[in-house]
């Protein structure tokens, strides 16, 4: 979870980096309550410098820089944008989990970040 709401700040604070950064959440509850989180932490609104899309909900501006969304609507981008070059950025979070990541893998365009998180055994 650190990295899902520290390394998409970096990345914006670094400056490399002058576009849009997605991250990408397997669950609609997830990618909202973590874009809350990161732009509060921001100290500013929803949906300016950081936002969500969601299906049937979408908290985003003009000047939005860091992206959080769910597989389905970053497939959906992909039907328009099959590089996603609106991104210079994307993090795949849980990416041994998912299925839109093969597409990802062959981005030549941006940077392309894949998260997995694999439990210790107790």
């Amino acid at each position: 979870m650190f990295l899902l709401i520290e390394l998409p700040q970096y990345l914006l604070e670094d400056g490399s980096y002058p576009g849009q950064i997605a991250v990408t959440q397997p669950r609609r509850v997830a990618a909202t309550s973590i874009a809350a989180r990161v732009s509060a932490e921001q100290g500013q609104p929803l949906g300016t410098v950081v936002g969500y899309s969601v299906r049937f909900d979408e908290r985003m501006g003009p000047g939005t820089r860091i992206k959080y969304l769910t597989d389905g609507m970053l497939v959906r981008e992909m039907m328009n944008d099959p590089l996603l070059t609106c991104y210079d950025v994307v993090i795949i979070d849980e990416a041994h989990v998912r299925k839109c990541t093969c597409a990802l893998c062959q981005r030549p365009s941006a940077s392309s970040i894949h998260i997995s998180y694999l439990q210790q055994p107790k």
